[in-house]
């Protein structure tokens, strides 16, 4: 865990792309290790780093992911906001549908939040 940390405060000279694979593991771990609150921003850096790139299908991986999180702290309001967003996005009619398969389960049940 403590790896990821690292590399991130090491790693400016990283491609946008890689470093926002880094930081989705490291929100991952935050997660796993029941550290969901150091985990958002994180998310919140990678999703930056797909919009800019014009990635919407990774954006829309990392809505969902945020989405999850937000829902199991409890700021349940956000994500449905997050929910709504990765939705639009994952399902829009110009994108590669075989693409828009995400992983994880979060869409499936987006409406119980």
């Amino acid at each position: 865990m403590r790896q990821y940390g690292r590399t991130l405060r090491f790693g400016a000279r990283l491609a946008p792309e890689r470093r926002a694979e880094l930081l989705e593991r490291f929100a991952d771990e935050r997660f796993l290790t029941d550290l969901r609150e150091e985990a958002l921003p994180a998310l919140d850096q990678a999703l930056a780093i797909h919009r800019d790139a014009g990635d919407l299908l990774r954006a829309g991986d990392v809505l969902r992911l945020r989405a999850r999180l937000k829902s199991d702290i409890g700021r349940t309001a956000e994500a449905r906001i997050d929910v709504r967003e990765a939705v639009e996005i994952l399902t829009a009619p110009a994108r590669n549908r075989a693409g828009t398969h995400v992983r994880g389960g979060v869409l499936p049940h987006a409406a119980g939040l």
